[in-house]
């Protein structure tokens, strides 16, 4: 992949993800909906992995400055969204009357709080400062260092041999995030077109979605241990369990498919496909 391409998507894919979190930002302040958490939550972290990428040219106290309080954000609204993920889970599981009107009123209250700090939107360093050699110069460190990343992404899924251990989940949540990056980078230099029809892409989402779905049961099952105690409530969160079990049993499946995929292995010679 040419290294102007690569420059050129960066760049329209951060000013792209600026603008949608502007309307984002002011959409979840003044109704605190649940998508409109979800939305501005990713949008962070796409920006996230788009300015460090770049943040040589972006400026690394600039990129850093707005990394932190993204993650402020991010963290701030993180139980509104587990509480937003044990209700979608609940809805139309026997014995969720019994629990659903104290996790409203928990997110009633969770939201206000989030809200509050919620202050103010930080500026997107999106300026791309000067360099001797000007933009083309740009391009091509720009792009060593997006196929480096994402080399060493790789790296830490194909390294990763161990069982996904039900009770550490920091084991598996960190390859998680290994497949959300190279997803985002992949997107990210990618037309919508190509997207839908990469395989790679694919596999990702794929796993990531088995991940994904461990992780919310996780969440869920934090949400209700205040409630441990009422006989529903029990019932509820053994269910979990166990659907945490079968989500992690068929991603370590799909895992194990994945590092040895065609997909994966042309990150190696720097996707030149």
């Amino acid at each position: 992949m040419k290294s102007e391409r690569i420059y050129k998507y960066w760049r329209r894919h951060l000013l792209g993800w600026r603008e949608e979190l502007e309307k984002e930002w002011q959409t979840c302040r003044r109704t605190g909906e649940v998508e409109s958490i979800h939305r501005l939550r990713v949008v962070l972290r796409r920006l996230r992995v788009g300015l460090r990428l770049g943040n040589r040219w972006l400026g690394k106290e600039r990129v850093a400055a707005f990394r932190k309080w993204s993650q402020q954000v991010s963290t701030a609204l993180g139980p509104v969204r587990d509480v937003d993920v044990t209700l979608e889970w609940l809805a139309g599981q026997p014995g969720q009357a019994a629990v659903a009107p104290w996790l409203q009123a928990r997110r009633a209250r969770l939201w206000q709080s989030a809200r509050r700090k919620l202050k103010r939107l930080a500026k997107v360093p999106c300026e791309v400062q000067d360099e001797k050699g000007g933009a083309s110069r740009i391009a091509k460190k720009l792009a060593r260092r997006f196929h480096r990343t994402l080399a060493e992404d790789r790296q830490e899924i194909l390294q990763f041999n161990t069982p996904l251990d039900t009770q550490d989940t920091e084991h598996w949540h960190e390859l998680r995030r290994d497949l959300r990056r190279i997803r985002y980078l992949r997107e990210m230099v990618l037309a919508p077109k190509e997207c839908k029809r990469d395989k790679l892409l694919k596999k990702l989402l794929q796993l990531q979605e088995l991940l994904g779905n461990a992780q919310n049961c996780v969440a869920a099952m934090h949400t209700l241990k205040p409630l441990a105690q009422k006989p529903e409530a029990a019932a509820l969160l053994r269910q979990l369990e166990q659907q945490r079990r079968n989500w992690l049993a068929q991603a370590q499946k799909e895992l194990g498919a994945f590092q040895k995929s065609r997909a994966l292995r042309a990150l190696e010679t720097g996707d030149k496909s």
